[in-house]
């Protein structure tokens, strides 16, 4: 486990951030709570270039997420991260969004 990183900024009104809010809207708070779930996972073990594999059964073991279509949506359909995809169009591994990349 890295300890570079004790905490991570929360932003107050995350919860407003249209690509969030239409996840929740979508998947309801569990979208939310693995939004930020993921973003603690990243914190911890990603590659040094910020990168995590993208194993849904994994993440969902790592997170006691049994719904791994939700999961796979909020890493792969609103934006929140950025994800790398293979040859075939699934994804490989993602990243959390930088404050640049977030405010665009």
């Amino acid at each position: 486990m890295s300890t570079k990183n004790f905490y991570f900024p929360h932003r107050f009104a995350a919860s407003r951030d249209p690509r969030l809010a239409r996840a929740e809207m979508t998947h309801g708070l569990v979208a939310y709570a693995l939004f930020f779930k993921l973003l603690e996972l990243l914190g911890e073990s990603s590659d040094s270039d910020g990168y995590f594999e993208f194993d849904a059964a994994l993440l969902g073991h790592l997170l006691r997420c049994e719904q791994l279509d939700v999961l796979r949506a909020v890493v792969v359909d609103f934006g929140l991260f950025d994800v790398e995809f293979d040859e075939d169009d699934a994804p490989v591994r993602f990243r959390a969004l930088d404050a640049a990349e977030r405010a665009a």
